[in-house]
C-alpha cells in the first residue's frame, strides 16, 4: 500500500502478492486450466464434445431450500456449496467414465467460471472413445411426437415423456418481476427485458434469414 494508506490497513489489508491459483477466476487459475487443457488435447486429441452448464438460480427450489427460504445472493456461501453439490452429483451421474448417451466417455477436463452477474456455471470439454461418437443424442428441440404440435406427447414412450416435461419445466423462460422493467421504469405485465417469448419462424422464414445473414 501507498504511504498515506498505511496508517489505516492492517498488514493483510495491505498485501499485494499474486492470487494463487485455487481462486476460481484469477489469472494463474485461468493460466493452470488452459496448459491442462493444451495438454489434454496433444495426448488424447482434440475432443469431440463442448459442454457448457449453467445455474437456474431463480428456479431452483432446492437452492433456495438450501439458503434457509432466502434469495441466493443473501446466502452466497449455502448457494454456492449448493451449486457444487449439484455439480458434483451431475458429473459422477452422466460424466463418468464409460457408456453414456454421446459415446463411451474416456476423458473429461473442466473449468468453473463466474458470469458478471457472479453465477458460476461450467465449461467442459469431454473425449470418447472413437467409433462410439453420438451426436445424435444432443438435440435442440423438446421431445415431441410425430404427430405434430396439436397433439405433442402422442407416440412418446414413458422416458420421452419424463424427459419433454423435464425439459418444459427448468429451461422455458419464466418472467420474473424484473423482467417487466426497462431501464428501472416498469413497461406492462406483458413485457419481457429479455424479449420472450420468441417469434416462432417457419422453416420457409428461417431459411430466408440465414439468407440474408450470408
Amino acid at each position: 500500500a501507498g504511504p498515506h494508506l498505511q496508517n489505516d490497513l492492517t498488514t493483510e489489508e495491505s498485501f499485494t502478492g499474486g492470487v494463487p491459483k485455487t481462486v476460481k477466476g484469477g489469472k494463474r487459475y485461468w493460466r493452470e486450466a488452459f496448459v491442462q487443457l493444451m495438454a489434454m488435447s496433444v495426448e488424447y486429441g482434440t475432443p469431440q464434445f463442448f459442454l457448457t452448464l449453467t445455474a437456474n438460480e431463480m428456479g431452483w427450489n432446492d437452492l433456495r431450500h438450501a439458503c434457509g427460504g432466502h434469495s441466493h445472493g443473501s446466502r452466497p456461501v449455502e448457494a454456492t456449496r449448493h451449486y457444487q453439490h449439484r455439480w458434483t452429483q451431475f458429473k459422477s451421474t452422466y460424466l463418468a467414465k464409460g457408456r453414456s448417451p454421446i459415446g463411451n466417455i474416456t476423458h473429461l477436463w473442466y473449468r468453473h467460471e463466474e458470469q458478471a452477474r457472479a453465477s458460476l456455471h461450467v465449461h467442459a470439454a469431454i473425449w470418447v472413445a472413437n467409433g462410439t461418437e453420438n451426436p445424435s443424442a444432443i438435440r435442440a428441440t423438446v421431445p415431441r411426437g410425430p404427430y405434430g404440435p396439436a397433439d405433442p406427447t402422442r407416440g412418446l414412450d414413458d422416458d420421452e415423456l419424463q424427459w419433454r416435461q423435464f425439459v418444459l419445466g427448468v429451461q422455458l423462460h419464466q418472467c420474473q418481476d424484473g423482467c417487466h422493467y426497462r431501464h428501472g421504469e416498469f413497461v406492462s405485465d406483458t413485457f419481457c427485458k429479455s424479449g420472450y417469448p420468441h417469434e416462432i419462424w417457419s422453416e420457409a422464414e428461417l431459411a430466408v434469414r440465414v439468407d440474408a445473414s450470408g
